[in-house]
């Protein structure tokens, strides 16, 4: 008597049958996206929010933007800002610098401590006037007992420091003479006294 081979139940479907994937190109599964999968960063964030961002003004006339957190002091402004004067890195006398506040539309100014924060600075002065009427000023505040010694070895606070005493006379000239040109042996005389800042 033959015995019997079973056969495979037959399963019919009206889905289509997958294409074969070859061993090479593995497949990966995404699963469905919807709004609830991937949330929006919330706007406060710190991995979103923006710095602040303060101008810094030099006696030249140039400037330097920094952008910082409210935790920050005047110190580290001072620092960032005096380490781009130059690619030469720190500034050796860089103790020698400080940081003035000034009310453009007045004759305010105020010398900012050094431990002070970005934040406290908004607290004391800025929020009492629009804050486009006040300007940060880097100057050299205090000196050395040796010219000499400022130029041979921070050559660029040196040179800092004849553009402040420069613009500071350029100014007080323009104050005596008004708005006509100023003549010739006038501005002889003036640039002898930037130098004699020095060479005196």
């Amino acid at each position: 008597m033959l015995g019997l081979i079973p056969r495979k139940p037959i399963i019919w479907s009206d889905v289509s049958p997958t294409t074969p994937v070859s061993h090479g190109s593995p497949v990966r599964c995404v699963p469905a996206r919807n709004n609830m999968d991937s949330p929006k960063k919330s706007p406060q964030s710190p991995a979103s929010s923006d710095k602040a961002t303060v101008k810094v003004c030099f006696p030249s006339g140039g400037f330097n933007l920094v952008k910082y957190g409210d935790s920050i002091d005047i110190k580290g402004i001072i620092s960032i800002v005096t380490d781009r004067l130059s690619t030469a890195g720190e500034r050796y006398y860089k103790k020698l610098y400080a940081m003035r506040l000034s009310r453009l539309s007045s004759k305010e100014s105020y010398w900012l401590h050094q431990d002070m924060t970005m934040q406290q600075v908004y607290e004391k002065y800025i929020k009492k006037h629009p804050s486009s009427e006040w300007r940060y000023e880097l100057r050299v505040r205090y000196f050395p007992s040796s010219l000499q010694d400022l130029c041979e070895k921070d050559n660029v606070t040196f040179y800092f420091y004849y553009d402040q005493g420069k613009n500071k006379r350029t100014y007080r000239g323009r104050r005596a003479q008004g708005s006509g040109e100023m003549p010739q042996s006038t501005r002889s005389k003036e640039k002898h006294n930037n130098l004699s800042i020095f060479f005196a």
